[in-house]
Order: C-alpha cells, then sequence, then structure tokens
C-alpha cells in the first residue's frame, strides 16, 4: 500500500522544517509520497522546502497564502496514496510509524487507524503498542474529542490528539470530508467529529507515534481576543452531534 504524507507549512523555522520532513524520509516504510503545501510562506523557507523538490516521492508546491485547511486540502487533491496522512511543519514522526500501521492494515481493512501524540521526543524510541478497538469506539473517540476525557486513550506521557495528525485515514474517504475553510478555529474538532460519523471500521494505535512541537507562536496557542465569536460557527455545527 501507498501513503501520501502531507505537510501544511507556513513560515515554520527551517531547523524545525528539516527534522519534520526528515523523520518522514527516514520512515522504515518506504512506499510514500510526501507532499509539501507552502501556503506563502517568506522566500527563505520556500527557497528551503525547494532543495526537497528533487527527491524522487517528494513534491513541493508554493501558494499564495490561505490558511492550514485549504493547504491540507489542496495537499488531498495532490495525493496518489491509498492513505493519507498529515504532519505539521514544526513536528516529528516515529520511524516505524508507517511499517507498523501498515503492517496492522495489511490484516485489517481499517476505514481510519489513530495513534498518539507526545511532548517527549525521546518518547518516540518506544515501538511498543496495543491495538484498542471495538463496537462502540467511534463514540469513544466522539465523546473524547468534545471532553478530552478518557483514559484508554491518554496518559501522563502519551495522549490522543484532536487535531488531524497521527492518522492515517483511507483517501477515498477523506476525499469525501474535506476541512472546512470558513472555519478558523476548532476547526480540526469539527472535522474530526465529521469524519467519525462516515467511518465504520476504526482502531486506535496506542503508541508515540508523533512528537508534538510546543509552540508558543502557533494559531492554537496565541490568545484569541475574538474567542466568543471564533467558536459560534463551530458550536452551531457540532450541535447536530
Amino acid at each position: 500500500m501507498k501513503y501520501s504524507v502531507i505537510i501544511p507549512v507556513y513560515n515554520s523555522p527551517m531547523e524545525f522544517l528539516k527534522l519534520c520532513i526528515d523523520s518522514v524520509l527516514n520512515q522504515t516504510y518506504q512506499n510514500l509520497e510526501i507532499i509539501i503545501v507552502d501556503d506563502g510562506s517568506i522566500k527563505e523557507v520556500g527557497n528551503f522546502l525547494d532543495q526537497y523538490a528533487d527527491i524522487d516521492h517528494i513534491k513541493v508546491f508554493h501558494n499564495t497564502n490561505h490558511g492550514v485547511s485549504y493547504s491540507r486540502n489542496f495537499g488531498i487533491e495532490k495525493s496518489t496514496g491509498d492513505y493519507i496522512s498529515f504532519v505539521d511543519s514544526d513536528d516529528v514522526l516515529n520511524p516505524k510509524f508507517l511499517e507498523i500501521a501498515n503492517q496492522i492494515l495489511e490484516k485489517n481493512n481499517y476505514d481510519m487507524i489513530v495513534s498518539q501524540v507526545t511532548f517527549n521526543e525521546e518518547n518516540l524510541d518506544s515501538c511498543e503498542y496495543m491495538l484498542y478497538k471495538g463496537p462502540n469506539i467511534n463514540k469513544e473517540l466522539m465523546n473524547y474529542y468534545l471532553s478530552f476525557r478518557n483514559i484508554n486513550f491518554k496518559d501522563d506521557n502519551k495522549w490522543v490528539n484532536r487535531g488531524p495528525v497521527a492518522r492515517i485515514i483511507k483517501k477515498n474517504l477523506i476525499v469525501e470530508n474535506r476541512f472546512d475553510e470558513d472555519v478558523n478555529f476548532a476547526e480540526d474538532v469539527l472535522w474530526n467529529l465529521q469524519l467519525l460519523k462516515k467511518l465504520n471500521n476504526v482502531a486506535v494505535l496506542l503508541m508515540p507515534a508523533y512528537y508534538y512541537r510546543k509552540n508558543n507562536g502557533s494559531l492554537t496557542s496565541k490568545y484569541h481576543y475574538n474567542f466568543d465569536n471564533e467558536l459560534v460557527p463551530v458550536a452551531k455545527i457540532i450541535m447536530i452531534f
């Protein structure tokens, strides 16, 4: 099976970008393509990304600034893999993530495998895992995305993230569930909820698959002065679940 790993980029520090891209390049499973979508970064970042364009299974695209949802949707359009995974441009992927996921998918026809993230990069050295599944897994995950409470999905060292990262999803299913480009806050939670309503066969891979770098300048960590108004459109949609 072939995997498409989509990396949206907007002015990430180049030292973090290198670590991110190299972590995908160095996956122990190599039937993959890397799709880098530059969302209108400064010239220095764009030039840095172009250094990877000559590598056979890397595609680099430069767009004007439209936002991360547009970039992810754009990457989906350009992908040719059977499954899609997203990586944020300053984070790092466990080198065995695709290999382990592929071993599971060869035996089970899952629509999506959700894994865990960690704030401690050293945790990526561990390749021990457990597969969590069951008849109510979709409902469990939906409740977890809204409450962030479920001891099956999180502990002190790793947890299931409510964003689109640390997941592998069938392309034909994700094509039908794009990111809402008109929602600028909590769009990841909304996307996850909408996706879970359409998938029939989901499993959770309990292992630290993804190093989530704390970034005080990121969109999700900065203070939102217009928080109430930003949340209204998302809350209205979530109310239907």
